[in-house]
């Protein structure tokens, strides 16, 4: 798939904002080895939406925020955190990140 240069600049930024939400989770949480309990696995599902909480208050970022903020969208399912109330609707055709982020998401889960 082709984008423009301005497209491709814009989701750069956005990969490296997409996990910013993980400043709210603790230490223990993201470095534990083995398996997260339920209460663990549900705050580390909620970085996607604390990513959009934080810039938010940049609307200069536009689709930035969007795209940061619903890397783990990949249109068959709906997480937790994008079904809340004026959350984007991930299944719009703007969301081309989507294929992007899903693919560094799984080389990279963690960073």
């Amino acid at each position: 798939m082709q984008l423009p240069e301005p497209t491709c600049q814009q989701i750069q930024i956005a990969g490296y904002l997409h996990d910013i939400g993980k400043v709210y989770i603790p230490l223990s949480i993201l470095e534990k080895e083995g398996e997260l309990d339920d209460e663990e696995l549900s705050q580390v599902r909620e970085h996607s939406y604390m990513t959009g909480e934080l810039l938010s208050d940049y609307s200069e970022l536009g689709d930035i925020i969007n795209w940061a903020s619903n890397h783990h969208e990949n249109g068959r399912q709906r997480l937790p955190s994008a079904s809340r109330k004026g959350a984007p609707d991930p299944r719009r055709p703007d969301y081309l990140h989507r294929r992007y982020f899903h693919r560094a998401d799984r080389r990279s889960p963690l960073s």
